[in-house]
């Protein structure tokens, strides 16, 4: 067996999500032939496998959105637009698999709307800047990864790592990956990480389900998945001088002022 094609069983073997019996072609002719079994990247062409619509409509129903999210909607909510730049190198003449930019923008701004109504009606005193640090708890990146996680999203991301420059490659690099997918940052293109693109599953399934089926519906979800966690906010209720900050919120609400006294021991 050509080394092309020892890496390809390999790459094979790793895609947990997809099954052979699911791909149309396989193995890939390039990957056979010796004109093109040197240049051929079996990671490159794991990467790009779509996730087989079982694995999809499973998460679907996982989530509870079974009859409602369309295979076509999942497989989108699960490819992240650094994937397009491999796609267009290996694929120069195909469409393009839609990706979930905007997607997960509409559903980063709806988690954040969410987890602030969330906060603010729930602790209606807080000071701003632990309302923000409130709700990236509840929502941000760290918490989207992890529900991308907790509901079996995070094998059927499609994505592409980029990393920064100057940086050295992280640890967890998959042996034999083809460095020229590796696409390094620039200031106005930060670097995308498995982390990040993780966490835009979680965004893009909120935003399908306010399109699809209600804000209400969405709104549930958010409650369901993310705000129902257990959020410590008394680490971040930090002040440089309590008395002055009581002062201060008691005569913002019109309430009696604070009067000192020492505790008896």
């Amino acid at each position: 067996m050509a080394h092309a094609q020892r890496r390809l069983a390999s790459a094979a073997t790793k895609l947990t999500t997809v099954p052979l019996s699911s791909l149309k072609k396989f193995p890939p002719k390039e990957a056979l032939t010796a004109s093109s079994s040197a240049t051929f990247s079996p990671e490159t062409w794991a990467a790009l496998q779509p996730p087989p619509p079982s694995a999809l409509s499973a998460l679907s129903h996982r989530i509870g959105f079974g009859s409602v999210l369309q295979i076509p909607e999942l497989e989108q909510a699960c490819t992240h637009p650094s994937v397009l730049t491999l796609h267009a190198k290996r694929h120069p003449n195909q469409e393009p698999p839609p990706a979930n930019g905007n997607l997960s923008n509409l559903g980063n701004a709806l988690l954040g709307l969410f987890a602030s109504e969330f906060v603010v009606a729930s602790y209606p005193h807080l000071p701003t800047r632990v309302v923000k640090a409130a709700v990236s708890a509840y929502v941000g990146p760290n918490t989207c990864a992890n529900v991308a996680t907790e509901v079996g999203a995070a094998p059927l991301l499609r994505w592409c790592r980029t990393v920064r420059l100057g940086h050295p490659l992280p640890f967890f690099l998959p042996l034999g990956l083809n460095c020229s997918c590796l696409k390094p940052s620039t200031p106005l293109k930060p670097a995308v990480l498995h982390h990040d693109a993780l966490s835009s599953i979680p965004r893009s399934l909120v935003a399908l389900i306010c399109q699809r089926r209600s804000l209400f519906s969405a709104r549930q979800f958010a409650h369901q998945f993310f705000l129902s966690r257990e959020v410590d906010l008394r680490k971040m209720l930090k002040f440089r001088d309590p008395k002055v900050a009581l002062a201060e919120t008691v005569a913002k609400f019109g309430r009696e002022r604070p009067i000192s006294r020492c505790a008896s021991h």
